[in-house]
Formats: C-alpha cells, structure tokens, sequence
C-alpha cells in the first residue's frame, strides 16, 4: 500500500518500539517521590560499598555522557546476580543479562530545553523525582529472574 501512495497507511503505522527506548518510556510511567526506600536501597548499599556511594557512581556516568549521548542504567545482572551502572551509547544498546531497574536519558534533547547546559542540574531533578517503590519492584522481579 506504501507504493501506491496511500497516505492512510503511512499516517497509521506505529513505529516499532526498540531497545533502550522502550525501557525508558516504561521507566517515566510512574509517579515519583525521590526517596531511596527498600531493598534496593540496602542492595545498592551492599553492592557499592553505601547507598551514597553508588549515587555518586551513577551521577559521574551520567555527567560523562552530558552534552553528548547516551544513557545512564542501573541494571541488575541475572548472571553474575549483581548491581551495576552502565553507560549506554545509543537506543539500541543496553547490558548484557542486565535488568534495567532505572534509567537517566543523558541525550542533549532530555536536558537542554529546561536547563541549558547546566546538566547537573538535570541530574539533580531526576534524582528528586525517582519513585523508589518503583525501582525496589523492579529489582524483586529481576531476584525472581524476571524483569
């Protein structure tokens, strides 16, 4: 229908949803309050030596990636059943085995509109605004090895 010229079907395909992309869209649909709670916090705690700790790994991830591209992930690894941060470079690339349990959108787009170059200041908003109930459920589905 496409070569015909049927402008009906192109206006109504959907576009695929892949990778990253999709995880982040899942990962907005929540409400958040900002306060670390649950076993994901004890966890985060374990695996990086304190919770502030890993919050300080996750920030310097994601500020490597400001004003460039890419994501910033905090996944849980179903094989070696461990807590990570990963750079993502692009839509398309996530960790291997990995868990995504959040998210941070460090592409220009994400930040810039609001806060210009001032990333930082992003970052800062995104870590007021995380639903931490949301996360702990992610993070006992993936123990169920699930996701």
């Amino acid at each position: 229908e496409i070569a015909t010229g049927r402008v009906s079907t192109i206006t109504h395909a959907k576009p695929p949803i892949r990778g990253l992309a999709y995880v982040y869209d899942q990962i907005l649909r929540c409400p958040r309050n900002g306060q670390a709670a649950g076993s994901i916090r004890d966890a985060l705690g374990a695996a990086f030596g304190s919770f502030d700790r890993w919050e300080a790994d996750f920030r310097r991830t994601g500020m490597s990636l400001a004003g460039g591209s890419g994501w910033c992930v905090l996944v849980y690894n179903l094989h070696t059943r461990s807590l990570h941060n990963h750079w993502a470079w692009d839509h398309m690339h996530g960790a291997i085995a990995g868990v995504p349990l959040l998210a941070l959108d460090m592409y220009e787009h994400s930040f810039h509109m609001d806060y210009g170059t001032a990333a930082a200041k992003y970052v800062d908003a995104f870590f007021r605004n995380i639903d931490w109930e949301v996360v702990d459920r992610r993070y006992a589905a993936a123990l169920r090895g699930g996701g």
